[in-house]
């Protein structure tokens, strides 16, 4: 990000870069890629970074299923019904994970990111436990860095489970609360129709008091959307609103598995205006939520990173975290990981880069093209019907965000690195 003056700007905006008469002018424009000879390809560059990325492995990345099984009996859950074996990782399985970390580190691998989600995780808690531990040994000895989080409906993340979270390094928590009580109560309870929001909250406090980063989500649709401001003004009200970070979720109908909320979810435009209501984003302002420079990313989500993967409770393998638990997206197992696998080639050979829409579009380096691969490859939506012009519109304003804070704070402006929790 640079600041120039209004005839600067006009001069790049305009094309007529010769008439900017100041040489150390040109050279900072581009020092920063402003602007680029005519013959650089681009595209090309940004092929090639990726593709040294790649084979690289500066990163491994492994989302950890240990069970599929869940306490919870949530009304828009796409993975219901794919729970029939309520199946807990073995020992062996954990063995043969702990075996491919190892053999797969290369010498140019700085990162073991590891993010542990069901099912409910925390119904796992002893393999979570045993699989820590030896994560944090591997990446000690090759003086790596290790990250991990988990992602969980709350419930049972209870003092003595916080402290086994935070000694296995997992200092990084998501958990979904949908409102306030009685609207939560309705949408995630336990199987049977156990209320839960009140434990719930009650974690989430114990978990800030023990110094755990939790991530509040909020999955709206038009039965709760005009509900999100008295959820921050409870979690405002216990003295933890300044402590969490917030992200709000658009309930999202993957398969067939919760086509009875038709009818409830939000369309894109209905969502974005949700957003960008002021109370919501003064009540945003309010969290520990910092906004940050978004950066190209080379490397991908897990379903197209080359080197990360899921593994579920049995040792199997899946690509993406909407196709956990179906038999025909698994492409082999732990035990005999096959790179090969038409499972696994699929989508990490999804080429948006190649679309012509893309490679005009100035955003191509931050978004990579048109984006989720499960919506080109399971929903077989067409690669080319771009949604990023929203995503792009709110860049911009992170942008500004950004310079504002700047003004005041210096310090405030930090790049964004991908962080433990970004993309895998």
């Amino acid at each position: 990000m640079i600041e120039v003056n209004k005839r600067i700007y006009d001069f790049i905006r305009d094309g007529v870069i010769h008439d900017i008469d100041s040489e150390k002018t040109i050279e900072t424009l581009k020092y920063g890629k402003f602007i680029v000879e005519n013959a650089i390809d681009e595209i090309g560059v940004i092929k090639k970074l990726k593709n040294d990325v790649v084979q690289s492995v500066p990163v491994i990345g492994l989302q950890i299923v240990p069970t599929l099984g869940c306490n919870f009996g949530c009304i828009y859950c796409y993975q219901s019904g794919r729970e029939k074996e309520k199946v807990i990782m073995s020992k062996e399985v954990m063995d043969a994970i702990i075996e491919y970390t190892r053999q797969k580190i290369e010498p140019t691998t700085q990162f073991l990111n590891v993010l542990w989600f069901g099912g409910e995780p925390l119904l796992a808690i002893d393999q979570i436990k045993y699989l820590s531990q030896s994560f944090i040994e591997i990446t000690a000895s090759k003086k790596m860095k290790y990250f991990s989080g988990i992602i969980t409906n709350g419930y049972l993340l209870h003092e003595s489970n916080i402290d086994i979270l935070l000694k296995s390094k997992i200092n990084y928590c998501q958990v979904t609360i949908d409102g306030l009580e009685d609207i939560h109560d309705k949408r995630r309870m336990l199987k049977g129709g156990g209320k839960t929001w009140r434990t719930i909250m009650e974690n989430i406090q114990a978990a800030v008091s023990k110094g755990m980063t939790i991530n509040v989500r909020i999955n709206i649709d038009q039965t709760n959307v005009d509900t999100i401001t008295d959820l921050s003004k409870e979690l405002e009200k216990r003295q933890i609103l300044d402590k969490i970070a917030l992200t709000i979720g658009k309930v999202t109908i993957y398969g067939d598995t919760c086509k009875s909320i038709e009818d409830t979810i939000l369309t894109t435009s209905e969502t974005e205006k949700v957003l960008n209501q002021e109370d919501i984003k003064k009540m945003m302002e309010k969290t520990a939520y910092e906004v940050t420079r978004i950066v190209p990313d080379f490397v991908g989500c897990v379903a197209s990173a080359r080197h990360s993967f899921i593994v579920g409770p049995k040792g199997e393998l899946y690509k993406c975290t909407k196709t956990v638990g179906i038999e025909t997206e698994r492409w082999g197992d732990i035990f005999s990981p096959d790179f090969e696998h038409p499972h696994f080639t699929r989508w990490v050979t999804v080429d948006n880069l190649g679309v012509e829409k893309c490679r005009k579009c100035s955003m191509v380096p931050l978004c990579q093209g048109s984006g989720c691969a499960f919506q080109v490859l399971v929903e077989k939506r067409d690669i080319a019907a771009c949604e990023q012009g929203k995503i792009h519109t709110n860049y911009l304003d992170r942008l500004k965000t950004l310079y504002f804070k700047k003004q005041v704070n210096p310090d405030k402006d930090k790049l964004n690195e991908g962080g433990p929790h970004g993309r895998n």
